[in-house]
């Protein structure tokens, strides 16, 4: 071919635009889902947004258009089986991930791992009264969260894995942490949120007051005994008289583990850990119905008269306080 062909052709093809150039800033990814339930779905952690869903049980196939580079594929079955996949997206490329195996699949090969949850709770320090704490789970479905309650709420069906936990409530600082999702388990998690000394009403006073009638709100945003004696928490146990649940009898006076404001405002609010009431209360425990819901705290009794700090009706059930039916 001469040179002046070559230069006609060169001009032709410009002319027209030339070839389209493969987009390099994106990829692709594939794969299926064998025999997943109708609400099955997948979508890249951090991006719930471009969630693919099933139409039907069977064999679900996906395809996604991801930004090139490394992402964390959620698959859920639509059951009880979900995972996170890894996958590196190459631009202009097709990227097929390995077939996985819902709990509708047929045959003896292994299945996806079970699902897992977080059941989340927020506490607000220096006992105010909770006003629509927003949890989320960062990243993921939004469909996952399901409220327990005004403290507490469920996410599920989460892969095994790391995630992050975050609340807001106003008058506190939001609070964060990461949380490890375990195989076919609930796991339990209670963040605190702190005051927040910047805002113009804080703590109690921005969330409507004291989780007990025993406390009030002062302008620091926090709770304090409503008798600044301490009397709310002055009982006696000389003479053989039993404490009321949660305190210790020591010397003849009953005793507060930390402080009288602390337990007033532990006792019988709701938890989903040991931790917080343990740390209130002596002796103190969480009470749940199970693994999946929030319960409350509570202490070890010998008599219904020992479990009025933590509400009314409240009554020594099982040995510990127990709210009414």
């Amino acid at each position: 071919m001469s040179r002046t062909t070559l230069a006609v052709l060169l001009a032709l093809t410009l002319g027209c635009g030339g070839l389209d150039s493969p987009d390099l800033s994106t990829g692709e990814v594939q794969g299926r889902i064998l025999g997943a339930s109708a609400g099955a779905y997948v979508y890249p952690l951090g991006r719930p947004d471009l969630v693919v869903r099933a139409g039907a049980a069977g064999d679900f196939a996906y395809r996604l258009a991801l930004p090139r580079g490394g992402h964390d594929l959620v698959l859920y079955d639509g059951g009880v089986r979900a995972e996170r996949v890894p996958v590196e997206v190459e631009g202009a490329g097709l990227r097929t991930v390995a077939d996985r195996r819902g709990e509708g699949a047929v045959g003896a090969a292994a299945k996806m791992p079970l699902a897992g949850a977080i059941l989340a709770g927020v506490r607000a320090v220096g006992g105010a009264l909770p006003l629509d704490p927003r949890l989320e789970v960062t990243g993921t479905d939004p469909g996952a969260r399901l409220p327990l309650g005004t403290t507490t709420a469920l996410f599920q069906p989460l892969p095994a894995g790391r995630y992050r936990l975050t609340a807001e409530m106003v008058g506190f600082v939001k609070g964060g942490a990461d949380v490890d999702v375990v195989e076919g388990a609930s796991t339990s998690y209670e963040l605190d949120l702190l005051v927040d000394d910047d805002e113009a009403e804080k703590g109690c006073a921005a969330t409507g007051g004291c989780e007990s009638s025993a406390l009030e709100c002062e302008d620091d945003g926090l709770c304090h005994d409503a008798d600044p004696s301490g009397s709310a928490c002055a009982y006696t146990c000389d003479g053989g008289a039993l404490c009321p649940a949660g305190l210790d009898c020591s010397g003849g006076q009953c005793l507060a583990d930390r402080d009288c404001a602390t337990y007033l405002s532990v006792a019988g609010t709701p938890c989903v850990s040991d931790d917080v009431c343990d740390d209130a209360l002596h002796d103190g425990s969480c009470r749940r119905p199970s693994a999946e819901q929030p319960g409350y705290c509570t202490a070890p009794c010998q008599d219904a008269t020992q479990c009025a700090p933590f509400g009314a009706g409240w009554t020594c059930d099982g040995g510990l306080c127990a709210p009414p039916p």
